[in-house]
């Protein structure tokens, strides 16, 4: 019995201690809450980066089962480039899971 607690000690301390296997990063998080109106809305931008060198096909966030049952919109979509030099925002497809 402790040789099997001691096994699932250590497999749990080697999968925490892995490193990621996706080169995305979060690299920036922003939140605004408008109290403006007798609706809160909460708007949270969250950029990721690429730093591989492969594209990534598919990126999964998730969600606490409360915050899941009141979000009332949800949008993914890209750009590209700094600045002015800017390219245009294009949406991407969802998929709820």
């Amino acid at each position: 019995m402790k040789t099997l607690r001691l096994n699932l000690f250590l497999v749990t301390i080697a999968l925490v201690s892995a490193p990621a296997l996706s080169d995305l990063v979060i690299s920036k998080v922003d939140r605004r809450i408008n109290l403006s109106s007798p609706i809160v809305r909460i708007t949270s931008s969250i950029k990721v980066v690429n730093e591989g060198l492969k594209p990534e096909s598919e990126v999964l966030f998730a969600f606490v089962e409360r915050h899941s049952e009141n979000l009332a919109y949800l949008s993914v979509s890209t750009s590209e480039g700094k600045g002015k030099a800017k390219g245009p925002v294009s949406t991407l497809p969802l998929t709820v899971m």
